[in-house]
């Protein structure tokens, strides 16, 4: 019989190195019970293949001798489409998968659905398309964060269609706070996301912009705080003018907090001009911002 716990790591290498799926048919001619071993974390080699992004054809190799393996979950409550879209398995495999157990479309493991961790493991726009088609209320369903799809794509940095698709399919999305109070509009600012998302997202919701996070920080603190681009300063700047004048949690300007972190000139510029008495304003220190800008 063959052992997957002591053959781990062989199996694993060869599923990254083979493209095609060669080695892995030989496997499997040569010893087809190795399509129905199970480690003693519960995966079988078919979870193994889809975390290591095994092509399409090796996938279809192992249900033809495991045909239920797609829907066989891990100890941990994990099945292959999970760790396929976690680990960014391309379009095609993500379609065998589906195919061969249809209904873990709308399965999740550990209060997240595979949108969820499509978001999360940034897979494909036309993997996320597939899945809010098959399954639109995972849209509204939130992992144990108390996380929509949405917060997730925002934080890992999802490109402006995926963020729109979900946006279009889930407008009230944008107003949604998580377990710690954060907006999706929180977290693209906190993890850099593109500079267009974050301009989609005030443009479809300037509400937005009024609301604090976590931290009682405005999302203009955090913008600055992250380096963000003059353009996303601005845009923050035009929905809610004056908020400049506003202290973060520790007591800072927003002007002298981009000084500090020696910022861009036009970001200075952008900041000031909301804000032109900031310029005169002491610290604990009775220092202006000028003393740290020299």
């Amino acid at each position: 019989n063959f052992c997957l716990e002591k053959n781990y790591m062989k199996l694993n290498n060869a599923m990254i190195k083979d493209s095609t799926g060669h080695i892995l048919k030989l496997i499997i001619k040569t010893k087809p019970l190795v399509a129905k071993d199970i480690d003693n974390e519960g995966r079988t080699p078919l979870h193994v293949a889809a975390s290591s992004k095994a092509c399409a054809p090796a996938l279809l190799d192992l249900l033809k001798v495991h045909s239920d393996g797609a829907a066989r979950r891990t100890k941990s409550g994990k099945l292959p489409l999970h760790y396929a879209l976690e680990n960014r398995a391309s379009d095609e495999s993500i379609k065998v998968l589906l195919e061969a157990y249809p209904n873990a479309v709308g399965e999740s493991s550990n209060r997240k659905n595979p949108l969820h961790c499509a978001c999360e493991g940034h897979a494909s726009v036309e993997t996320i398309q597939y899945l809010v088609d098959a399954y639109p209320q995972g849209l509204m369903e939130k992992s144990i964060d108390s996380m929509l799809p949405l917060h997730l794509a925002c934080a890992f940095k999802q490109p402006l269609e995926a963020v729109q698709l979900l946006v279009e399919r889930n407008p009230e999305g944008l107003l949604d706070r998580d377990r710690h109070g954060r907006l999706p509009l929180h977290h693209a600012l906190e993890k850099n996301a593109p500079e267009e998302v974050i301009l989609y997202i005030l443009k479809k919701e300037p509400a937005t912009v009024k609301c604090s996070g976590y931290f009682p920080h405005l999302p203009l603190h955090i913008a600055i705080e992250k380096g963000m681009t003059q353009p996303v300063i601005a845009a923050l700047l035009k929905e809610l003018p004056g908020s400049s004048e506003e202290k973060d949690m520790f007591g800072v300007l927003p002007l002298r907090r981009v000084v500090k972190m020696k910022g861009e000139e036009d970001i200075i510029l952008t900041v000031l001009a909301d804000c032109p008495t900031a310029a005169s304003d002491l610290d604990e220190f009775d220092r202006l911002s000028l003393h740290y800008a020299c």
